[in-house]
């Protein structure tokens, strides 16, 4: 492993105690060739936060065919910055979530229980991780494409 790309789903700050979709991508180089890693172990962990409740989870997840792990990054619940870690062999990287403005409170019902969130409450969820299926998906392609080409080339060699 020589490199980690962590991509998280919004690029907008994010109210404190926010949950936000965070894409890993491991690679590696070989000459001039950039690949993805598949099946590799990424370990992962929040190194700074302001308040609490900051999480990262999974903490430890494995890499898919297209080099790609996907984490679920929960902010702390004051204003500032969540640093998340992640790290594979001698590989690493650091992403830095900003939180601003009022915190993130739960949807309860009339009873003070938890309640199901609203599509609203949802939407961010679900641009997060069609912005993290699309990510992949151009990865994919890319690895795909430059595979091909290095195939080509080394058959046009011989």
């Amino acid at each position: 492993m020589q490199r980690i790309l962590l991509v998280a789903g919004t690029a907008a700050p994010v109210a404190p105690g926010s949950t936000v979709a965070v894409q890993a991508t491991l690679e590696a180089t070989r000459g001039s060739d950039t690949y993805s890693v598949p099946r590799a172990p990424v370990s992962f962990a929040i190194t700074a936060s302001s308040g609490h409740g900051a999480k990262v989870d999974p903490d430890r997840a494995v890499s898919g065919d297209t080099g790609v792990a996907i984490v679920t990054l929960r902010t702390g619940d004051a204003p500032g910055d969540t640093v998340l870690r992640a790290t594979s062999g001698t590989a690493a990287a650091e992403l830095q979530l900003h939180a601003s403005g009022a915190p993130v409170k739960p949807a309860s019902d009339s009873n003070g229980r938890g309640a199901l969130p609203t599509s609203a409450g949802r939407r961010p969820l679900v641009i997060a991780g069609l912005a993290a299926f699309i990510v992949t998906v151009a990865v994919a392609l890319l690895a795909s494409w430059r595979v091909d080409r290095t195939r080509r080339a080394r058959q046009s060699e011989t």
